[in-house]
């Protein structure tokens, strides 16, 4: 299992690297081909590498991360790790530390290149080895460039606040859910996360990032945030380039975790700021698909367009 893991990293990391020409492609010179080229980031290993996340940077080199150590939330030799890969090289660089806490795991990485050209590391920082205990954490770099790891100039926690209302608000969308699901299991699963929700600590920790930031202008950007202890979706949300964070709605439903963001065009010329659309993996119960829900314009409340159990 652990093999097959790193091995999924390494055809998740290759595929967003398919986007840049290598020196010895065949498509070199024709960008309308489209081709797909598959290549090892690492000989597969036993230890456990999950969850990369991967940016093209402005010399046209990539660099990709993930996270590394002994087992995920579990073990406190979990470490960020990242690799690069020149403009037309064809071998990646050896692993470099991104983020390593002393005794902690730190999990659940992505980059993100802002509209600045700084480079952001977001990523998970576990206290007592349980996902609802985790700290929002991030670094920046405006040095990235050199081979090696990034020269990292600032770094924090994001502190995430969910509304006063948010208590009010899981508690009504549990209880419906509950009204439609038959299993026993479920339903207690569902109490259990409602009695969380009244927990002032447990609101604000435990939200994790899994895919890229994004950015409606340069100052306005929305992280997608996920729980595994609520098992429902936030969006984290930026007016002033990331100096402060807000908490959008929670996105609650039959645990729909890790949200994806896209911005859709209606026109060649114009961009509608309300129509993004977000895609989240189904967690607990017997949902078959994927859940699809639609932004508002002020990007804080989503409306559920497909809902499958």
């Amino acid at each position: 299992m652990k093999s097959s893991i790193c091995i999924f990293l390494i055809l998740a990391c290759s595929f967003a690297a398919t986007a840049t020409e290598s020196a010895d492609s065949p498509q070199k010179g024709n960008s309308n081909v489209p081709f797909l080229e598959a290549e090892i980031l690492f000989p597969p290993e036993t230890i456990h590498n999950h969850s990369s996340s991967i940016v093209e940077c402005a010399d046209g080199s990539l660099l990709v991360c993930w996270y590394h150590g002994s087992g995920e939330r579990t073990a406190n030799d979990v470490a960020v790790l990242g690799a690069r890969k020149p403009r037309n090289q064809k071998t990646w660089s050896r692993p470099f530390i991104l983020a390593d806490t002393p005794g902690y795991p730190d999990t659940n990485p992505i980059l993100f290149i802002d509209p600045q050209k700084r480079l952001w590391l977001v990523y998970s920082t576990v206290l007592n080895n349980q996902w609802y205990s985790a700290l929002l954490k991030y670094k920046i770099s405006t040095d990235y460039l050199k081979a090696g790891p990034p020269k990292w100039q600032d770094g924090d926690m994001i502190h995430l606040t969910p509304d006063v209302d948010f208590s009010s608000e899981v508690e009504k969308a549990v209880a419906a859910l509950a009204q439609s699901v038959s299993s026993e299991k479920i339903k207690a699963e569902l109490e259990g996360i409602r009695q969380r929700a009244g927990d002032k600590l447990l609101q604000r920790l435990g939200w994790m990032p899994r895919v890229h930031m994004l950015v409606v202008n340069a100052r306005k950007w929305i992280l997608p945030l996920y729980s595994d202890g609520f098992d429902f979706s936030i969006m984290a949300i930026t007016s002033d380039a990331g100096a402060t964070w807000q908490a959008g709605k929670p996105m609650i439903g039959q645990a729909n975790v890790q949200p994806s963001l896209v911005r859709k065009k209606i026109t060649p010329r114009k961009v509608r700021p309300s129509n993004i659309s977000d895609s989240m993996r189904p967690g607990f119960g017997k949902v078959n698909r994927p859940l699809h829900l639609k932004g508002r314009p002020e990007f804080a409340e989503w409306n559920i367009m497909v809902f499958a159990i």
